[in-house]
C-alpha cells in the first residue's frame, strides 16, 4: 500500500484532527471521506505557526495535562510549542530506542549524551528516554554541550565512553580537542551517533581520522515539530533513512503542483503525517526537507535527505526560514531589491553570509548591516547560542549587485539561500 493510502488509522486521525478549528477550516472544501492523503491540502508551516500564535487552541484536539511542552529553535516573537502527551511521548521513545539499536548502539554501551539542555533541549530529552527505554541495557551519560570542548573530551576519557550523540558541529569539535589534548582520539570511543543537521563526509572522514575504525551513523531523522521520521540501518548510506512506518507516513511531492512522487531517484518536497500525534495532529506537514525515494514502495521505504527546501535554511543544529530573514530586515529598515542567504562551512564552523542588493535610493552602511545582524540574533536565538559556544562563525552582511547573487542553473532565478555545506 501507498504512503499516501488511507487505512483505518489514518481515517480515524483525520476525523479526529477536524476536531481542531485549524483542521477544521482548512479541510472544509475537502470531502468527509477520501481515499488517500493526496486528496488533502498541505500544512503550511507559516499558516499552522500563526494559528498557533492566534490561540493554541486553534491546533490542539484536548487539554495538554501531561507529558512534555517542546521548544524549538525559531524566533522569539514566534515562538513555536510542540505539545506530546505523555502516551505519545513513550511511544515516540520506544522508537527512538530501536533507532538506536538500529543505528549500533548495542548491549553494554556507555553513551556520551552531547545534545543540548536547557530551553531547547527537545534532542537531550529524546535521546535520555531513548535509552532509557531500550529493551537492552545501556548506560546513558548526559554530558550534554555547554561545557568547553576540551572539558567534555576530559569527561570523555574520564568515563571511558563507547558511544557519542550530537549534533556533528559538537563532535568535530570535542573529538578535535581530545585529540589535540592526546595525539589521537578516544580508545574507548567505537561509534558515533549524529542528530540534528547533516554530515558531511568530509567530517565524517576527519572524524575517522582522529579514530580509527569509528563506526557513524544517524541516531534518526528527526524534528521538534513531528518526533523521529526515519531510521538508519546498516545499509543506509550518509542521508539515507527508512520510513519509521507504524510512527508516520511520508509524501515527497512536486513542490510547484503538489503531486505525489513515487519514483525512486525524483527530488521533491517532503510531507510527514504523524501517526502518534494526536494531541495536536501533524497531517501532510510541510517539514521543509527535500527528499528522494531510493527504493520502490514497500513497508520501512529508503529515502535519501536532500537538504533544505528553497524556503528553509539551517545553521548548526537550528531551523528557519528564509521569511524570518526577510522580515528581520525590513524590521532594520532596509529595503532591496533581492535577498540571498549564503551557508557554508569553514573549518569546524558554519558560516551564514547575508547578501542585500539595495532598493533605489537605499543608502548602504556599515551601520545598517551591523542593526541586520543585531535584530537576527535578537530574533533567532539559537544562532546566537551557537555563535558563543564556536559553532557557528559570526554573521556578516554584505551589500552586493544583483550580478553578485548565485542563480539556479536550471531554471537561471535567483536562489534564495545558497548552501555549500
Amino acid at each position: 500500500m501507498g504512503g499516501g493510502s488511507m487505512t483505518a488509522a489514518l481515517e480515524a486521525l483525520v476525523r479526529h484532527a477536524r476536531r481542531c478549528a485549524f483542521y477544521r477550516e482548512l479541510y472544509a472544501e475537502s470531502p468527509e471521506v477520501v481515499r488517500s492523503l493526496a486528496e488533502l491540502p498541505r500544512v503550511e508551516q507559516g499558516a499552522y505557526w500563526s494559528a498557533y500564535r492566534a490561540a493554541r487552541e486553534r491546533v490542539l484536539c484536548g487539554e495538554h495535562v501531561d507529558g512534555l511542552m517542546l521548544s524549538s529553535g525559531g524566533t522569539t516573537g514566534a515562538p513555536k510549542r510542540t505539545h506530546v502527551s505523555q502516551n505519545e511521548w513513550t511511544k515516540i521513545a520506544v522508537a527512538g530506542s530501536e533507532a538506536l539499536l538500529s543505528a549500533g548502539l548495542e548491549l553494554g554501551d556507555r553513551v556520551g549524551n552531547l545534545c543540548t539542555a536547557g530551553d531547547l533541549a527537545t534532542s537531550m530529552l529524546f535521546i535520555h528516554a531513548s535509552v532509557l527505554h531500550a529493551r537492552v541495557p545501556m548506560l546513558e551519560l548526559p554530558l550534554g554541550s555547554a561545557l568547553p570542548p576540551e572539558t567534555l573530551a576530559e569527561r570523555i576519557h574520564e568515563l571511558s565512553v563507547h558511544a557519542l550523540v550530537g549534533t556533528p558541529s559538537v563532535l568535530s569539535r570535542v573529538l578535535e580537542a581530545y585529540a589535540r589534548q592526546r595525539g589521537a582520539g578516544p580508545k574507548s570511543l567505537r561509534k558515533l551517533l549524529f542528530l540534528g543537521e547533516m554530515l558531511a563526509k568530509d567530517q565524517a572522514d576527519q572524524m575517522r581520522a582522529w579514530v580509527p575504525g569509528l563506526a557513524i551513523a544517524s541516531a534518526g531523522h528527526s524534528m521538534v515539530d513531528i518526533g523521529l521520521v526515519g531510521v538508519a540501518d546498516p545499509s543506509c548510506a550518509l542521508g539515507e533513512h527508512r520510513e519509521l512506518s507504524e510512527c508516520v507516513r511520508l509524501e515527497i511531492v512536486d513542490p510547484e503542483t503538489g503531486a505525489v512522487i513515487d519514483e525512486p531517484g525524483q527530488p521533491g518536497e517532503l510531507l510527514v503525517t504523524s501517526l502518534v500525534r494526536r494531541l495536536q495532529p501533524m497531517i501532510r506537514y510541510q517539514v521543509g526537507d527535500q527528499a528522494m525515494w531510493v527504493e520502490p514502495p514497500g513497508p520501512g521505504r529508503k529515502y535519501q535527505l536532500l537538504g533544505r527546501a528553497p524556503a528553509f535554511w539551517s545553521l548548526s543544529a537550528g531551523s528557519y526560514t528564509f521569511a524570518d530573514v526577510e522580515r528581520v530586515v525590513a524590521e532594520a529598515g532596509v529595503r532591496t531589491a533581492a535577498l540571498q542567504l549564503h551557508v557554508s562551512r569553514e573549518g569546524d564552523r558554519e558560516r551564514l553570509v547575508i547578501k542585500l542588493v539595495p532598493a533605489r535610493g537605499q543608502v548602504e552602511s556599515a551601520e545598517l548591516g551591523a542593526r541586520v545582524v543585531e535584530l537576527l540574533l535578537a530574533r533567532l536565538r539559537w544562532i546566537r547560542r551557537d555563535i558563543a559556544a564556536g559553532l557557528v562563525a559570526p554573521v556578516t552582511v554584505e551589500w552586493c549587485v544583483p550580478g553578485d547573487l548565485t542563480l539556479s542553473a536550471r531554471a537561471g532565478k535567483t536562489l534564495l539561500v545558497v548552501d555549500t555545506r
